[in-house]
């Protein structure tokens, strides 16, 4: 069981918090660091994205996974800067996530690079495509699509995962009871 302490500093405008056993600790004036689990996708039009991934649309661009990047929270948005300097927008509230920013930040990166090595070749290839291809793994399609819409996907362990186009397309990823992709539903 983790145990979050806040601290609010009203004055100077910031706010601390910890976790105890945690790999990273958040500060919405100093971002994490690390690298990135999953793909970023985003508009490239106003670089901007969301946490429930908008994936596939017209327009649109990704960091790909393994890239070392910073993230930052700032009120509703996450805020992830490469080190190319490229800064993508994320919408990150609440009602969408089931978890704070601070934990879907310590999900997204890490102190070192994914090994991608070891997974499949319909894997890499879904990840360097950044697209869901039949027969990928769970952790494949996590790492292409990035962590699906955690409001329509309470548990990564659920046999079918929701993603987004956009605001009003959604697609559904369906596993089989060995967590490889047998289904997916073009976006309606």
């Amino acid at each position: 069981m983790r145990t979050f302490i806040t601290l609010a500093v009203i004055g100077f405008g910031w706010t601390l918090i910890t976790c105890a056993g945690c790999r990273v600790t958040a500060h919405t004036n100093t971002p994490f660091e690390g690298y990135t689990q999953w793909n970023i996708h985003y508009s490239a039009a106003n670089n901007t994205g969301s946490v429930t991934n908008w994936t596939e649309f017209a327009g649109h661009d990704f960091i790909p996974v393994n890239t070392r990047v910073s993230a930052k929270s700032i009120g509703n948005w996450i805020y992830i800067t490469s080190e190319s300097e490229s800064r993508v927008r994320l919408s990150a509230k609440s009602a969408y996530m089931n978890m704070s920013r601070a934990q879907y930040i310590e999900m997204l990166l890490a102190p070192a690079p994914m090994d991608v090595s070891a997974m499949s070749d319909i894997d890499r290839k879904g990840i360097s495509d950044a697209k869901v291809h039949m027969g990928m793994s769970k952790e494949g399609v996590k790492a292409a699509l990035g962590y699906p819409a955690a409001h329509k996907t309470p548990s990564l362990d659920n046999d079918t995962w929701m993603y987004w186009k956009d605001r009003f397309g959604r697609r559904k990823v369906r596993f089989d009871a060995n967590g490889k992709v047998v289904e997916f539903t073009r976006y309606k």
